[in-house]
C-alpha cells in the first residue's frame, strides 16, 4: 500500500510541475504577444506604419463568425 501511495504522491508531483511549467509558457506567450501589439502601436503613432491591420485578431474573427453562423446570422465587419 505504502508504493501505491508513493507513486500517486510523485505521479501528482509532477502533474503539478508540468501544468506550473505549462502555465509559466502561456503566460510568456502573452506577454510576448502584448509587448509586439504595444510596438506596433507606437510604430503607428509615428507614422511608420499605415493600416491598423495587426489589431485585426484572426482567431476572434474566426469566432464571432461562427458564434453568428450558429445564431442563423452573419455579419461581417471591416
Amino acid at each position: 500500500m505504502t508504493e501505491e501511495r508513493l507513486d500517486k504522491v510523485r505521479k501528482l508531483r509532477e502533474m503539478r510541475k508540468f501544468g506550473k511549467k505549462v502555465q509559466i509558457e502561456v503566460q510568456q506567450k502573452r506577454e510576448k504577444e502584448k509587448k509586439e501589439m504595444l510596438d506596433q502601436v507606437k510604430k503607428f503613432r509615428k507614422g511608420k506604419i499605415e493600416t491598423l491591420e495587426f489589431l485585426e485578431d484572426e482567431n476572434s474573427k474566426g469566432k464571432s463568425k461562427k458564434h453568428n453562423e450558429k445564431s442563423g446570422q452573419r455579419w461581417d465587419i471591416f
